[in-house]
This record gives structure tokens, C-alpha cells and sequence, in this order.
């Protein structure tokens, strides 16, 4: 079968490996139908050397699909049902899963696609964007998906909800996103569309989107975003927000990348007694951006945010988009076969014009 798999810095190639199989009754076998290129993803495709990839290991961790066998244990999804699956790997059994703290497993804390702490299953590492995938622990890794959503046409919405969507309505969740609130969101890549999309589904009376890229800008208005800014100076955004905000700025801030100018752009468009929700990965890749914890302090600013939960919320997103309440489709720009994956990257990775996530087909 095909699978894409990292062989060194900007060094992505799609590759014939052996077929997966079953290895533990707790596992099923998924053949994969779309696969999402994550922005994470290219932290490990600019520098995976320093990020403990080892070549050449299978990568991709957003992935729907249709089940085609599973281990004898395994009592939620069953073989000819679509699912997506989880990007993080749950047994469902544990302290942490029983408080829907899905992601900290404590026999799981593994993610697909992603090398050495991180996989624990024997075996090759399994990655999403491939033909076929192995899931461990599939009743608690894979979301079965339900008859009004299963159309074909329905996959890179239910894709997006995987990591993008489930990402950015993670962090309006964290920062309690309410009815009637202002927020801005800070950044204009898939997560930060999508995180301007989920407050407006939670009732934010003004959704302000902060990015420098026009083309993704007018996708946020599409999501639903009120008010775009186009600039990456904090100063400059800050007098925006507050402009928009009656002079106090936003309630809540979402901060969907991270770094130090990021973080100062936060920090000067969130009110006093407001929320700023950390979503960017650059803390999880040796560089933590700055917060200014004497304006947090003074300013009785909470900070929260985090690591996509797993899980937790997809059943809940499947509602909302059965529902029509929201639809990541738009974030998808770009279709490609799964053999032309290194494009897919590359497109990504140089931020061309109207690119912003790439999704591949193993069928096309």
C-alpha cells in the first residue's frame, strides 16, 4: 500500500509498505478515504531531526475512513461503518479518560504519525495519511460517524473536526466563550479560521480575526467573523480591538499561533478581568513565547488553552454539523492524490497564494 512517511528535513515521499494488520483485539483496521496535512505537521517537515523523527516514519494524524476488520474486543464501531478517528490514541478505561481527559491517557499518550515517545504499540509507527491505518484501542480512538453525515461530499468537514475545528472550538471552550461576547481571534491559518468560527457558533457578538494574509481573511468572514484586521503589529491591533470594543478590548483572546508577537498582540487587545486562550504548538517545540505575567497580574488576565482534547468534543462537533451550526469545509483549499503528499507539504510549508490546508486522497 502507499503511506507517506518523513524521510528527513523537507524530505516527505510517498512510499510502498507493507499492509497493517490486526495486533491486538483491541485494534481495528481502517482504510483511510481523506487525510488532512496539519499546520503541526510542518514542525516536523522543517526540523523533524531535532524533533525526535527518525526516517523514514509514517506521518499524518487527521484522518476519516471506513472500518475494515476489527480485533475481537472491540464492541463501538464495526467493519463497513465511516468513522473518523481521534489524531490522540484513548483506551477509554483509565482515571483520565473517565473524566474526558482523553488526550492524557494513561495507557495511550500516543499520537499517529509521530515518532518516538510517542508511539507505543508495536510495530511501525502508523500514520493517517496512507491507504490503510492500524488504531489501537479503536472503541475510544474512532468516532463512528453518523447516517446524515456520511455522504462523501460530507468528508473534509468531518476531517476538519478532527484537529483544525476540534482545535479552535477548544479554545473558545477553554476561555468560556459565552453569548454576546467580543473576541479576537489571532492568527488567519486553519485553526485560527476555525477558531473564529467556533465563537461565532457559541453566540460571540463580535468575532474580530487578526491575520496578514487577505486571501484567509476573507475566508474568516465566510466562518462568520465580523471584523478583520489585517496587521501583525501588536500596538496596531490593540487600538483596533479597543476601537471595536468601546475602548476596553476583547473579553476573550484566542491566540491560534503562538510566539512572542503572537502573545504581545494578546496582551494588547484583551480587556481587564479577560481570557487569553493559547492554542499555538511553538511551546511544544522548544520555543515558549513570552507572556507578560506582570500585565497578567495586574490586570487579573487568565491564560488557558492547550493541547487538542483528544476525542472529547467530536461527538459534539458532529451534532453541531449535522445541524448546520458549523462547517470547516472552507479551510480546505486544496484536494490532492495521496501520492502527490510532498506537493501538499510544499504548498503548505512556502504559504503560497490561497493555499491554507491541503487535504489528500488515497482514491484519487
Amino acid at each position: 500500500m502507499l503511506a507517506t512517511r518523513y524521510h528527513g528535513d523537507r524530505d516527505i515521499r510517498v512510499d510502498e509498505v507493507p499492509e497493517p494488520g490486526l495486533r491486538e483485539p483491541t485494534d481495528a483496521l481502517v482504510r483511510v478515504h481523506l487525510a488532512g496535512i496539519c499546520g503541526s505537521d510542518l514542525h516536523f517537515y522543517r526540523a523533524g531531526s531535532s524533533l525526535g523523527f527518525a526516517p523514514p516514519e509514517r506521518v499524518g494524524h487527521e484522518f476519516v475512513g471506513e472500518v475494515l476488520e476489527v480485533g475481537a474486543d472491540v464492541r463501538s464501531v464495526r467493519p463497513g461503518q465511516a468513522v473518523v478517528s481521534s489524531p490522540s490514541i484513548a483506551d477509554g478505561t483509565c482515571e483520565m479518560c473517565r473524566e474526558r481527559l482523553y488526550y492524557a491517557c494513561e495507557r495511550g499518550l500516543g499520537f499517529f504519525g509521530y515518532s518516538g515517545g510517542f508511539w507505543h504499540y508495536g510495530g511501525p509507527v502508523e500514520g493517517g495519511q496512507s491507504e490503510l491505518v492500524r488504531v489501537p484501542f479503536a472503541d475510544y480512538t474512532l468516532v463512528a460517524v453518523p447516517e446524515e453525515l456520511a455522504d462523501p461530499e460530507r468528508r473534509p468537514a468531518l476531517v476538519g473536526i478532527i484537529d483544525v475545528m476540534g482545535t479552535g472550538w477548544h479554545g473558545a471552550d477553554a476561555a468560556g466563550v459565552a453569548p454576546g461576547d467580543d473576541v479576537l481571534v489571532i492568527g488567519d491559518g486553519a485553526v485560527g479560521l476555525c477558531a473564529a468560527h467556533a465563537a461565532v457558533a457559541r453566540g460571540a457578538e463580535r468575532v474580530i480575526l487578526a491575520g496578514h494574509h487577505a486571501d484567509r481573511l476573507a475566508i474568516g468572514r465566510r466562518l462568520g467573523a465580523t471584523d478583520v484586521v489585517e496587521s501583525r503589529d501588536p500596538a496596531e491591533v490593540g487600538e483596533l480591538v479597543r476601537g471595536l470594543t468601546g475602548g476596553h478590548g476583547a473579553r476573550v483572546v484566542i491566540a491560534s499561533v503562538s510566539g512572542d508577537a503572537p502573545l504581545a498582540t494578546a496582551h494588547a487587545g484583551v480587556r481587564a478581568g479577560g481570557v487569553i486562550s493559547c492554542i499555538g504548538l511553538d511551546q511544544a517545540v522548544g520555543a515558549p513565547p513570552g507572556v507578560d505575567w506582570m500585565d497578567q497580574f495586574l490586570r487579573n488576565l487568565t491564560i488557558t488553552g492547550g493541547l487538542v482534547p483528544g476525542r472529547r468534543n467530536v461527538p459534539h462537533l458532529m451534532e453541531l454539523l449535522a445541524k448546520g451550526a458549523i462547517d470547516p469545509t472552507p479551510v480546505f483549499t486544496h484536494r490532492l492524490p495521496l501520492a502527490r503528499a510532498a506537493d501538499g507539504y510544499r504548498l503548505m510549508d512556502e504559504r503560497a497564494e490561497g493555499v491554507v490546508k491541503v487535504v489528500l486522497d488515497p482514491s484519487a
